[in-house]
């Protein structure tokens, strides 16, 4: 059986996954290598793999851009209250 694979956002609202689990991230359908989360925070945030810093990917650029892995930390401006972002990973090359 092959592993399971999970994808998630980690960043400053959780303390970088030492306070709370990474948001979990859903595969827009399968095998499509496009995930998507709703992200109700503000801040510096990453994605990474199976809660690991294994593989984590960041990027100098936001709302989009390409993601690298180690790269940097992403900035999510603030939000009001009840708003929160659409964010969706595609790891097409």
């Amino acid at each position: 059986m092959p592993p399971t694979i999970n994808w998630g956002i980690v960043g400053e609202f959780n303390n970088w996954g030492v306070s709370g689990p990474d948001i979990v991230m859903s595969e827009t359908s399968p095998n499509s290598n496009i995930f998507t989360a709703q992200f109700p925070y503000s801040g510096a945030f990453k994605f990474r793999l199976n809660s690991n810093w294994v593989n984590n990917y960041g990027s100098p650029t936001w709302p989009s851009g390409q993601i690298l892995q180690d790269g940097p930390n992403i900035d999510a401006l603030s939000l009001e209250p009840s708003d929160y972002y659409n964010v969706t990973m595609d790891l097409h090359p």
